[in-house]
Parts: C-alpha cells; sequence; structure tokens
C-alpha cells in the first residue's frame, strides 16, 4: 500500500449568519413503535427510488435489527427482515440488496453480515468471530467495504469484499485517532478518523484498498462522496449553534468552507449528510437549556449557499431528533430520526424543497 503525504486544510472559509429561511413542504409523517425502542441505524435509497431503513429495537437486553422499506409517495411500511444481534446494526444498499453488519450472539458472538434483495430474500452471509464491526457501506455492483475491529491484535482493519467473498483486507493507521466509518461511492472508499480532541481527517482509497490521499483536518465527521473523487463533510460547534459544512476535491484539498448559525436554538448536533444532483442536505438535532430536543434539515446548493431549512419537534411537540436523510428524485427528502411515544419510536418523513 502506498503511503501519501498529508495534505494541509485550511478551514478559514466565509460565515453566513442564517435568519429566516424558506421551509419546506411536509409530503407525509410515517411512525414505527415497537414498544420497545426504535432507533434508525442507517437509511438508504434503492436504484428505483425506494427508501430503505435498517433500524434497532431494544428487546429483553438484546438489539432487533429490523429492516423495511418505505413507499416513497405516501410513507407505507413494509417490514422484511428481523435478527436479534448483541450489537449495534449497520446497513448499506447496493444495487437491489441490503447488507446488515452486526456482532452476533452468544454463544459465538463475531462479526456477521447478512445480504438480502429486496423482499427479504437472503443472497449471501459472512461470518468471522474475531472482528466488531464499526461501520459499513457499499456500491451499485455490490462492492462492499466495512471497518472492523480486531479484538484480538487490537488493529482497526478496513475490508472490501463483494457477493460474500473477501477481496482485500488493509490494517489502518491510526495514531492517535480512531477509524469512526466509512463512505463508498464507485471506484472511492472514504475513511473518517475522529480528531480526538482536534477535528477530524478522512483517508481516500480506491476499490483495490490503494490509499489515494490523506486530508487535513476537516470541519466534521459526517460526509457524503460528490461522486467524482472528492467529498463533502459536516459537523457542528454545539454551544454557538454554529453547522460547518465544507468540500474536499479529488486530491484531498480543501475547495469551500461555511459557517452558518442556526438562530432556533442553543445547542446544536450534526449527524448526517447526503448528496444528490447538486443539493446536500444535512440532519441533526438541537435544543435550549430546559427545552426538549428539535429535529433540523437544512439544504445547501453545491457551492455551499443555504436553500431551506426545517425545525420540527415530533407529533405532538413534545421531543424529536434527527439521525439519518437521503435525497431522492426531484429534490424530494426523507429522514428518518426518533421521538417519544411510549418509547423511543422512529419517525421517517418526506420533505418537498422549494
Amino acid at each position: 500500500m502506498r503511503t501519501l503525504p498529508l495534505i494541509a486544510l485550511l478551514l478559514t472559509g466565509c460565515q453566513t449568519e442564517v435568519g429566516v429561511l424558506g421551509a419546506p413542504e411536509t409530503g407525509w409523517t410515517a411512525v414505527f413503535d415497537s414498544q420497545y425502542g426504535d432507533f434508525p441505524a442507517e437509511l438508504a435509497l434503492a436504484n428505483d427510488g425506494l427508501p430503505v431503513i435498517a433500524m434497532t429495537s431494544f428487546n429483553d437486553h438484546n438489539n432487533l435489527v429490523h429492516t423495511l422499506e418505505i413507499e416513497p409517495t405516501d410513507g407505507e411500511m413494509t417490514f422484511f427482515d428481523a435478527h436479534y444481534t448483541q450489537g449495534v446494526a449497520l446497513a448499506l444498499l447496493a444495487d437491489d440488496h441490503v447488507a446488515t453488519a452486526v456482532t452476533s450472539p452468544a454463544p459465538e458472538p463475531g462479526l456477521l453480515v447478512r445480504e438480502f434483495s429486496l423482499g427479504g430474500i437472503e443472497q449471501n452471509t459472512f461470518m468471522d468471530y474475531d472482528m466488531e464491526p464499526v461501520a459499513l457501506d457499499g456500491a451499485a455492483g455490490g462492492f462492499m467495504s466495512m471497518l472492523t475491529w480486531d479484538a484480538n491484535t487490537n488493529r482497526w482493519l478496513l475490508k472490501g469484499w463483494e457477493a460474500g467473498t473477501s477481496l482485500w483486507t488493509i490494517e489502518l493507521t491510526a495514531g492517535e485517532r480512531e477509524p469512526v466509518d466509512v463512505v463508498v461511492d464507485g471506484e472511492y472508499v472514504f475513511v473518517v478518523m475522529d480528531g480526538l480532541g482536534t477535528r477530524p481527517t478522512v483517508q481516500s482509497f480506491d476499490r483495490h484498498g490503494e490509499q489515494r490521499w490523506v486530508s487535513g483536518e476537516l470541519c466534521g465527521q459526517d460526509i457524503a462522496s460528490d461522486g467524482a473523487g472528492g467529498l463533502y463533510a459536516a459537523g457542528a460547534t454545539p454551544d454557538d449553534g454554529a453547522v460547518q459544512l465544507c468540500r474536499v476535491d479529488n486530491k484531498g484539498g480543501l475547495v469551500w468552507h461555511q459557517r452558518n448559525v442556526i438562530d432556533w436554538e442553543q445547542w446544536v448536533g450534526v449527524s448526517d449528510i447526503a448528496v444528490r444532483d447538486g443539493m446536500i442536505v444535512l440532519i441533526g438535532s438541537a435544543y435550549e437549556e430546559d427545552v426538549p430536543a428539535v429535529q433540523w434539515t437544512w439544504a445547501y446548493d453545491e457551492s455551499g449557499q443555504a436553500l431551506w431549512a426545517d425545525r420540527w419537534a415530533g407529533s405532538d411537540g413534545g421531543f424529536a431528533m434527527g439521525r439519518e436523510v437521503v435525497i431522492g428524485a426531484n429534490g424530494a427528502v426523507f429522514t428518518a430520526g426518533i421521538e417519544w411515544q411510549q418509547d423511543y419510536a422512529m419517525v421517517m418523513r418526506r420533505l418537498e424543497g422549494q
């Protein structure tokens, strides 16, 4: 594996104080409530525009992983898989199938990857008793890459495989940083390295496991590919309600950096980013002291200029947190979060931008 030089990024972009932005229309809101506590783990979009979500429900101290198809026109949810685990579910979509990576339950805990076609027909299963899943993503054609932790050797490993067959495994040199996420887009694999007190960095690889570049410090650890070998990154400075958004080119260099302020609340956090057709959408949560959390969704154009913003406090205005977002056809935005019913319930929403 080639080692490339560190490329410095200077986060000195412009700041925008965002006041009143236009709000999107709400197409529908759909709630999934098993009464055990339901949390979205990953939201993806099938080739035909069908949103698919993997989520966990807590039941007798185990996690039950649900995988659901969402009808984009009305939010109807179709359940097609459930699997008990003792770890966090991570999911991806590649062509017409979904894969989930979980920590398998005792007596033989380890990494379990299960691959399904839409409708719940199992395609491939991959098991490794020495690994723990950290993050998983995939691309059209079925190529997948996964970030794992080897507890026996105390190493971070990045794996690439296709159709249940391992293609390569490389050890990540993390130093004082910790790998936290992986993003796959076509020929490119991006690994986010947590800053541990400083800002995160990204290591970029091709789909053969060869390193392309290592970025300098980024504005956040939630990333999305720009489709051309570069990426967008998002984060927040919670204390002043500022949302950070930056773009990195296909050599790891900074293109621009925006700092926008949400003036609704006092504290803000970013949880996901989506990019499609020149549109960038962020989702997260915000609150003030002694005020229940609200879900926020913010849309930008490809130059980082804010387009619209949405603030949602749950079905009864009591509590909501944003977790996942994807962009569908014609600018439709699908969000996944949680609100409080009898327990935490998973909520899907469709927003129509202006």
